[in-house]
């Protein structure tokens, strides 16, 4: 009997271990880490709304709002689309984005919310002044949506964020 006594109260103390070793693990990955980095980051500050517009043929525009949430230079947000045929809205695509701000560039990766309409890409951005400038790649939806897409892209930062 006091065998199996001893063994269950080793098991029982493993259990415990374990779990106050892992409730540890996530307070130093998700406060203590990005704490550290937000207060020794010195790099430049990319946060907040940015728009843009766009288009891909004579009928169809596209415009575009990039939101960044930044924490040193990790980025996640929103990236919201809206295509016009002929001035009119024919479609709205959101998209979660991560990614990080690294030597003067910003590197999205960039996923549909929702499950219907399936989209991913990527998109690299030169940071300037008041604007990011580069390239997005992305999955063509159109037709058989197995094409892949490169498109310039300019997006301004918008009033209140400067």
């Amino acid at each position: 009997m006091e065998a199996v006594l001893n063994m269950m109260i080793g098991v029982f103390t493993g259990v415990i271990t374990t779990v106050l070793l892992y409730l540890t693990k996530l307070i130093i990955d998700k406060i203590l880490l990005p704490w550290y980095q937000n207060l020794t980051y010195r790099g430049i500050d990319v946060s907040g709304v940015w728009e843009g517009e766009f288009s891909s043929s004579d009928t169809a525009n596209f415009t575009a709002k990039l939101t960044l949430d930044q924490s040193a230079h990790n980025l996640s947000g929103s990236y919201i689309v809206i295509k016009y045929i002929n001035g009119e809205e024919q479609k709205i695509t959101s998209m979660s984005v991560s990614g990080e701000v690294w030597e003067g560039f910003v590197s999205l990766k960039c996923r549909t919310i929702s499950n219907k309409n399936l989209s991913f890409g990527s998109m690299l951005l030169k940071i300037n002044d008041s604007e990011l400038n580069g390239h997005k790649v992305f999955r063509n939806l159109a037709g058989n949506g197995s094409g892949i897409v490169n498109r310039p892209i300019i997006l301004k930062r918008t009033e209140g964020n400067a």
